[in-house]
């Protein structure tokens, strides 16, 4: 069984290649016990967006895979066991344990030995993603096992609190589920540099939020190392030894990957979006956007559409 990932308002959360397929069992052992979604909330959804929360139960025999995934999808194992295959590894995921799947990746789920299983998953999907795992050094799809103090009723805790943002929908709580997904994003990043022996300096991981907050630029690296109570020297040494960067590369970074999901998603005019992100005029802007995508906005907007259309009507219903 294959189908391509569903649509859910505006088409940001997959890739053209992006592909689920499953067991013909799968539908039949699968129980959601819950699923709760919130999609498009502007400006946070061009960013960093927890977007789905489920909780769910299998039994029998099942298979499922993802592949191309454009998101990050976090499965908290509650009870039971799922293998999970990705990259010729093979782990077990046990109650408490995490497994990551990250963007452009394949990863196979299946029933273990107890044909039981009841995961919470969690889906965060924005334009920044991949860029962030990226850049934080996330390059593999693997389980996560808690070991320090508080660090699974932490991440526990933040799940629900999104179940409860997702469930809510309410405008003015969008920005802290934003805020929560980089939270999740962050402490993940630690737990991966923390197995092989390099934990992320607190300073960087709060330079990263800080620079997904003011992605026009609008103050300097020198204010804001001064901000985190260090000097500019000091973290351009940190931006560079962990995320192989200088701060002021991956800070117009952010800014260019949120000029293309804001031109993407066609809500603003040039004008509105170079003004956003600290472009000094919409000339200036039209020029940095076509150094760094090879078109103008116009162009690259225009052909969005075109790409959205054919997949729009070559996909099956569901």
């Amino acid at each position: 069984m294959a189908f391509p990932m569903r649509f859910h308002g505006n088409i940001y959360c997959r890739t053209p290649n992006s592909r689920d397929t499953s067991s013909a069992s799968y539908t039949k052992a699968t129980r959601w016990l819950r699923d709760e979604a919130w999609y498009d909330i502007h400006p946070y959804s061009l960013a960093v967006w927890p977007h789905r929360y489920a909780e769910i139960l299998r039994r029998g025999n099942w298979w499922f895979q993802r592949s191309n995934y454009a998101c990050i999808a976090l499965e908290l194992q509650s009870e039971g066991e799922t293998v999970c295959e990705s990259e010729g590894r093979r782990e077990v995921l046990h109650p408490g344990e995490l497994y990551v799947t990250l963007p452009g990746r394949d990863v196979r789920f299946s029933s273990g030995s107890s044909k039981f299983g009841r995961q919470f998953q969690l889906v965060i999907s924005g334009g920044m993603v991949k860029l962030l795992v990226e850049s934080l050094g996330m390059t593999e799809c693997r389980k996560v096992v808690f070991g320090r103090s508080g660090e699974l009723e932490e991440l526990r805790s933040r799940f629900a609190r999104i179940a409860e943002l997702l469930a809510a929908r309410r405008q003015e709580q969008a920005a802290e589920n934003s805020q929560l997904g980089y939270a999740i994003i962050l402490g993940l990043a630690e737990k991966y540099s923390f197995s092989v022996g390099t934990d992320l300096p607190s300073v960087l991981t709060h330079a990263v939020w800080a620079m997904e907050a003011d992605r026009g630029c609008h103050q300097s690296v020198s204010r804001l190392a001064a901000d985190l109570g260090t000097s500019r020297a000091t973290l351009t040494r940190m931006f560079r030894n962990f995320l192989g960067i200088s701060p002021q590369a991956y800070w117009n970074k952010l800014r260019m990957e949120s000029a293309v999901q804001l031109v993407r998603a066609g809500q603003l005019s040039f004008k509105e979006i170079a003004e956003q992100l600290g472009f000094r005029n919409s000339l200036y802007f039209s020029t940095v956007f076509h150094r760094y995508t090879g078109l103008t906005p116009t162009a690259f907007r225009a052909r969005g559409l075109e790409e959205t259309a054919g997949e729009m009507s070559s996909s099956p219903r569901h």
